[in-house]
C-alpha cells in the first residue's frame, strides 16, 4: 500500500486508496504537473514479478489505449515507479452500477433504457475497434454525479488479433454474467459480451442476478443449461419488449445472439415504443440436433481382425455353442428367428462397410506451411496446395513490421500439424497503426500534446502571436482533422503566444509628431495631457509620460505625454533678473498680473520603491512599477483632487506649479502604490 502524500513517478500525489480488485490496488491521486484529480492503478506487490499477472496488466493499458468513447474511462499515461506498474486514468467521481442499483431500486424504465443506451454504445465502439471486454459486470461500470455511464476494468480486455490469449485464460469474467462458452472454457467473442449485457439489463429490471448458487461451478452450469427466468413472472409490469430483448442476448447459442452490439441497441432505444410494449413473446427454437445415428448390436470393439476374417457371406458370425460340423438333422428355423438373424446379418455388414469407409477415407496428417510476409492470394495458393481450406473469414491486423495486405500469421501457426482439408485462418497486415485526428484548434496545447504522444505521433510546435486566440490555445494544425495518420508520424501545432506586447520607450525630447508615428506604428493610443511650462524641455516637446519606459503594453493599450510649454514668460527683465538670483536649484516663482498672487515651481525626485520590500531597486534589477499619484494644494488645486498619476520604474523627477496668494503657502503629497511616501508645504521663493 502506498503512503498519503507519495509522488508516483514524481507527478502523481497519492490522495487515497478508492479501490482494490484481484490484481491491482486503484488510489485517488493528483497530478501535479495538470492541476487535476486521477485515478492511479497499481499492480499488487507480490504480482510484479508475475509474467502472467504482468502481460495482463499491459494488455489493459493497450485495450484502454485504443478507445476514445465518452462512456469508456480514458487512460492518461502508463509508467514504472521503481519496478512498480502504473496505469494513470480519469477520475470518475461517483459510484458503480451495482451500488447505483442497490440504493435506487426500483429504477423507473426510461433511467433503464437511458443506461443501457450509454452502455451498449461504449461497447460497440470497443467492438469497432476490435476489444472484447468479457467480463461486463456492474462493479465495472462507474456512474458519475452527473449520472452519466462510464465502462472500466478492461484488465482481462482480448484484442480479437491477440494471439497471446489461450483457452485457459479466457474464462476470467464473472460467473454471475458469464456467457456459456465462456463457462465450457471456449474463446470469448463478441456474442460473449452481448450474452452479459442481457444479464445486467436483467439484473436492472429485477434487482438480482438470475442464478445463484452454492458455488461459482454450480452458477455457470445453471447459465450453460438453463434458460433465464422470465422478468415478467417477476414483475409483470415489466414490457414484453424487455423480456424479448433478454431472451434473444443470452440465447445458449452464440448464432441466436443479437449479431452485433448496434442490433441489441437498436431494439433497447424502441423498447418503450407503444407498438413494442406488448409485442409477442419471443421464442428461440435452435436446431442443434445431430444425424441419425447406426447404433450396432455388438459393439464394434467386440470383433477383432480374425472375426472378421471368419464372417462368412451374408455378414453372420457362427454361434459358439452350435457345432461347427454337425452330422444332427438341421431343424426349420422359426419365422420370428429368421428375421432375426437377417436383421443382425445387415447390421453387421454395415458396421463393416463402415469401417472400411473410415479406412480409405482417413485423412493424412499435413504440416502448415509458413506463408508469413506472402500476398494474401500467393498465401491461398500454398495453403490449397497443401489440400488445406481457408477460413472466409480473414482477419485484418494493424502491423508496422509487415507491409499491407501480407500475411502476418495464420491459425493453426505455421509448423502444426493438421489434417488434409482442415480449415486454416489468414491474419492480413492494414499497414502501420494510423491514428484518426480530431479538430484540436482552441484546445491547450498540452493536452493534445500528451494525447497524441501516446499514440506515437511525434509532435512539432510553432508559436504565433494572435489578437484573437489565447495564449496557449492551438491555431492551426498541419495535418487535418478526420485524417488517420501513422505511427511515429509528425504533425505540426500551431500555439498563440496572445496579443504581441510593445515595449514602451523613453519619449522625453521626442516631438510630437514623433510620438504620433510611435503611437501609429505599434498601435497604441495617444494621449495628451495639459501642457506645462518648463525650462528643461524644448517647446512641443515630451517633458513626462505616463507609463514609464520599459512597460508592456498590448495593442490598443493607451499612454499619455505631457508636452513642454517652454520657459514661463517673465514680466519685465529687472523682474526677471530679481526673481532668478532668488531662485535655488529646486524652485522657480514670478509675480501674476494680480500683485497678491504669486506663481513658483517646485521640482521633486519620487524614488522608486521595491514592491517586495519598499527599498530602493538596484540599478541592475528588473523591478516591477510604481503606481504614483500626485496631490496639489494652492489657490486653483485642492489637495483632496489628484493632479497627476505616472507609471514608475526607477528615481523619477517631476515639475510641480504652485500659484498662491501673497503670504500664503502650497502643500503637495505624493502616493506610490497606495502609501504615502512624501508630503510637504511650500512657499515662494
Amino acid at each position: 500500500m502506498m503512503e498519503k502524500g507519495y509522488s508516483v513517478g514524481g507527478r502523481y500525489r497519492i490522495i487515497r486508496e478508492i479501490g482494490e480488485g484481484g490484481m491491482s490496488v486503484v488510489y485517488l491521486a493528483h497530478d501535479l504537473i495538470l492541476d487535476r484529480d486521477v485515478a492511479v492503478k497499481v499492480l499488487k506487490y507480490d504480482l510484479q514479478n508475475n509474467p502472467e499477472t504482468t502481460r495482463r496488466f499491459e494488455r489493459e493499458a493497450m485495450a484502454i489505449s485504443e478507445l476514445n468513447h465518452p462512456n469508456i474511462v480514458s487512460i492518461y499515461d502508463v509508467g514504472n515507479d521503481h519496478g512498480m506498474q502504473y496505469l494513470v486514468m480519469e477520475y470518475v467521481d461517483g459510484t458503480n452500477l451495482k451500488e447505483y442499483l442497490r440504493d435506487n431500486f426500483p429504477l423507473p424504465l426510461e433511467r433503464i433504457q437511458q443506461i443501457m443506451e450509454q452502455i451498449l454504445s461504449a461497447v460497440a465502439h470497443a467492438h469497432s475497434q476490435g476489444i472484447i471486454h468479457r467480463d461486463l459486470k456492474p462493479l465495472n461500470i462507474l456512474i458519475n454525479k452527473d449520472g452519466n455511464i462510464k465502462i472500466s476494468d478492461f484488465g482481462i480486455a482480448m484484442a480479437l488479433n491477440d494471439e497471446g490469449m489461450t483457452q485457459t485464460n479466457s474464462v476470467l469474467g464473472t460467473v454471475h454474467y458469464l456467457s456459456p462458452e465462456q463457462a465450457r472454457g471456449a474463446q470469448a467473442t463478441k456474442q460473449s459480451d452481448i450474452y452479459s449485457l442481457g444479464v445486467i439489463l436483467y439484473e436492472l429490471l429485477t434487482g438480482s442476478v438470475p442464478f445463484v448458487g452454492e458455488t461459482p461451478v454450480s452458477v455457470a452450469i445453471k447459465h450453460s443449461r438453463n434458460d433465464l427466468p422470465s422478468v415478467r413472472q417477476k414483475d409483470p409490469s415489466i414490457p414484453q419488449s424487455f423480456e424479448n430483448i433478454i431472451s434473444r442476448a443470452t440465447a445458449k447459442d452464440p448464432q441466436d445472439r443479437y449479431a452485433n452490439v448496434e442490433e441489441m441497441m437498436g431494439d433497447v432505444k424502441t423498447a418503450l415504443d407503444s407498438d413494442r410494449i406488448n409485442e409477442p413473446k419471443l421464442f428461440i427454437n435452435h436446431d442443434d440436433s445431430e444425424a441419425t445415428r447406426l447404433i450396432p448390436t455388438h459393439p464394434v470393439s467386440d470383433l477383432d481382425d480374425q472375426d472378421l476374417s471368419k464372417m462368412p457371406e451374408g455378414g453372420i458370425l457362427p454361434s459358439e455353442d452350435e457345432p461347427k460340423d454337425s452330422k444332427k438333422p438341421k431343424k426349420k428355423w422359426s419365422k420370428q428367428k429368421k428375421i432375426m438373424v437377417i436383421a443382425g446379418g445387415v447390421t453387421a455388414a454395415i458396421v463393416l462397410i463402415m469401417l472400411l469407409v473410415l479406412l480409405l477415407n482417413r485423412k493424412k496428417n499435413v504440416e502448415v506451411p509458413d506463408v508469413t510476409n506472402m500476398t494474401q492470394a500467393q498465401a491461398v495458393s500454398m495453403l490449397k496446395s497443401k489440400k488445406l481450406n481457408i477460413s472466409p473469414k480473414v482477419e485484418k491486423v494493424s502491423d508496422s513490421k509487415v507491409k499491407a495486405g501480407s500475411v502476418i500469421r495464420t491459425d493453426p501457426s505455421a509448423d502444426s500439424n493438421v489434417k488434409e482439408g482442415d480449415s486454416i485462418k489468414l491474419f492480413v497486415s492494414t499497414g502501420t497503426p494510423s491514428y484518426k485526428l480530431d479538430d484540436y484548434t482552441f484546445k491547450p496545447f498540452s493536452d493534445v500534446k500528451d494525447r497524441l504522444e501516446r499514440h506515437g505521433i511525434k509532435v512539432k510546435v510553432k508559436k504565433k502571436y494572435s489578437d484573437t486566440v489565447k495564449e496557449g490555445l492551438i491555431m492551426n494544425q498541419s495535418v487535418k482533422s478526420s485524417r488517420r495518420i501513422s505511427k511515429g508520424s509528425t504533425i505540426t501545432l500551431t500555439v498563440s503566444r496572445g496579443q504581441e506586447k510593445v515595449e514602451m520607450i523613453d519619449l522625453t525630447g521626442y516631438s510630437r509628431k514623433s510620438v504620433t508615428d510611435f503611437a501609429n506604428d505599434h498601435g497604441l493610443k495617444k494621449i495628451e495631457d495639459p501642457a506645462q511650462y518648463s525650462n528643461d524641455y524644448d517647446k512641443n516637446t515630451v517633458m513626462a509620460q505616463t507609463p514609464a519606459s520599459g512597460t508592456k503594453l498590448k495593442k490598443g493599450d493607451e499612454f499619455h505625454v505631457t508636452f513642454s510649454l517652454g520657459p514661463k514668460p517673465q514680466e519685465t527683465a529687472s523682474s526677471s533678473s530679481s526673481k532668478s538670483s532668488s531662485n535655488d536649484s529646486n524652485s522657480q516663482s514670478n509675480k501674476n498680473e494680480n500683485d497678491n498672487e504669486v506663481s513658483f515651481s517646485v521640482n521633486i525626485i519620487i524614488p522608486y520603491q521595491n514592491n517586495k520590500d519598499g527599498d530602493t531597486a538596484p540599478a541592475n534589477a528588473n523591478p516591477e512599477q510604481n503606481d504614483v499619484k500626485v496631490y496639489l494644494s494652492d489657490a486653483h488645486h485642492n489637495i483632496s483632487d489628484l493632479y497627476t498619476e505616472i507609471k514608475i520604474r526607477k528615481d523619477t523627477q517631476i515639475t510641480l506649479p504652485f500659484t498662491v496668494e501673497k503670504g500664503q503657502r502650497g502643500q503637495y503629497r505624493v502616493v506610490s502604490d497606495g502609501q504615502l511616501i512624501m508630503s510637504e508645504n511650500v512657499t515662494a521663493p
